[in-house]
């Protein structure tokens, strides 16, 4: 293209025109160069120009986002220089221009890329942290660098033993270099004395891939699981705790699913179904146990509870142990209800309560004995006065007489009674 001091566009190739999108010279030529410049770039463009004909640096060069006609912008690298005329002034300036439109969007895709990568390094809430394949640090984000109490450059070009000590940085780095020698993403769980204090972190290392099938370095993502842990651990205590209080109490404990299928018991249960463990209930139903022939009667019972929603307590019903004896169950029945209040199976208790029929059916037998024995005292008693008659008058009677045989025979009625008596 060549341009007079004006500004003026005088001439252009055939290669300008298709840049730009002009199908002949007759539409640009004759117009400031101007037009075909984006708002942004023209000061600049107007700058090389101008130095361009006041011959400063010659040739000049820069690049500059252009119009098309069909409105799309594009951009292109300027190399220019000045022009004389036959008096041996600047006439002019004429250059060449090289379409960077794809380098350019090449570069801001890049731009682009780093700080969406910068800003997810930043705000992932997790520590982000790149190793060379020595095992050197080269980068650490902000949660990364405030696990380890510090500022990035108090880190950047360490190794991990420098970083963590012998023995935890050894560990540390074998990993880098397995990670490094196959190629593969492994994850690991460490408990870490940090500063901040002694945390728990669960960290994936990644080999960084180049396309030639090199491997550039590792990345590693540490994700804080000390809360996690700690929750963990509560909750495992807690359920110990809850185990240890239904494996204890003295009734026996079982719950189902709407389908009537065990979902779990306590181990009085377990063992009264013929299981080793409470575990071993888990999926099995009531045809599966000791119980089978009475398993109707119990489904049916347990169906009931759940599909009226109304629990039962306190029922007297009849259960076959593992060793064939019959034996005396209190039982209660609630359904399982969920957070949001919908049943989801059934919850119950029972106690075995044949002793307790064995000592009221024996205090049955007392009480019907000392009633009996009250009634014989009571015969006795009426039969005591009666005979206290008969020998008073016997008494008498031989008071009266002076009759041997006479006194024979109420010497016989006195001791008769006498021995009713006794």
């Amino acid at each position: 293209f060549f341009i007079d001091r004006d500004g003026i566009i005088r001439d252009v190739n055939t290669a300008w025109l298709d840049m730009h999108g002009f199908a002949s010279a007759g539409e640009i030529v004759g117009r400031h160069f101007e037009v075909v410049q984006t708002p942004d770039d023209v000061a600049k463009a107007r700058l090389l120009v101008s130095g361009a004909l006041k011959g400063e640096n010659a040739p000049l060069s820069g690049e500059f986002s252009r119009k098309r006609t069909d409105g799309t912008v594009g951009y292109h690298a300027w190399v220019v220089h000045p022009t004389m005329d036959a008096t041996g002034q600047t006439g002019g300036i004429e250059g060449f221009i090289i379409d960077t439109t794809a380098a350019h969007n090449a570069r801001e895709a890049l731009r682009d890329s780093e700080e969406r990568h910068r800003l997810l390094m930043q705000h992932a809430g997790v520590g982000i942290s790149y190793l060379n394949p020595d095992g050197k640090l080269l980068e650490l984000n902000d949660v990364g660098c405030a696990s380890m109490g510090g500022e990035m450059e108090d880190f950047v070009g360490k190794t991990m033993v420098e970083l963590f000590g012998v023995e935890a940085g050894a560990t540390y780095q074998s990993r880098i270099d397995e990670a490094v020698r196959t190629r593969v993403t492994s994850e690991y769980e460490d408990t870490v004395p940090l500063p901040s204090g002694v945390k728990t972190f669960l960290s994936t290392y990644t080999p960084i891939l180049a396309a030639e099938s090199r491997t550039l370095g590792v990345q590693i993502i540490s994700r804080d699981i000390t809360e996690r842990k700690q929750a963990e651990e509560a909750l495992r205590a807690s359920q110990q705790l809850i185990e240890g209080i239904v494996n204890t109490i003295p009734v026996r404990l079982f719950w189902k699913d709407r389908n009537l299928v065990f979902l779990g018991c306590n181990t009085a249960f377990a063992h009264d179904a013929g299981l080793t463990n409470p575990q071993d209930i888990i999926g099995k139903d009531d045809y599966q146990l000791v119980w089978r022939d009475h398993a109707e009667v119990y489904r049916a019972d347990d169906r009931e509870v759940i599909d009226s929603g109304c629990a039962k307590h306190l029922i007297e019903e009849f259960r076959m142990t593992p060793e064939g004896k019959a034996v005396a169950l209190l039982t209660s029945k609630t359904p399982l209800r969920s957070s949001t209040g919908e049943i989801t199976g059934v919850l119950g208790t029972y106690m075995d309560i044949s002793e307790r029929k064995r000592l009221e059916e024996r205090l049955r037998q007392s009480e019907k004995m000392q009633a009996i024995g009250q009634l014989a005292g009571g015969v006795a008693h009426d039969f005591n006065n009666q005979l206290a008659g008969i020998m008073n008058y016997a008494d008498l009677l031989l008071s009266k007489t002076n009759d041997e045989e006479l006194h024979r025979y109420i010497d016989a009625i006195i001791r008769s009674c006498t021995r009713g008596k006794d």
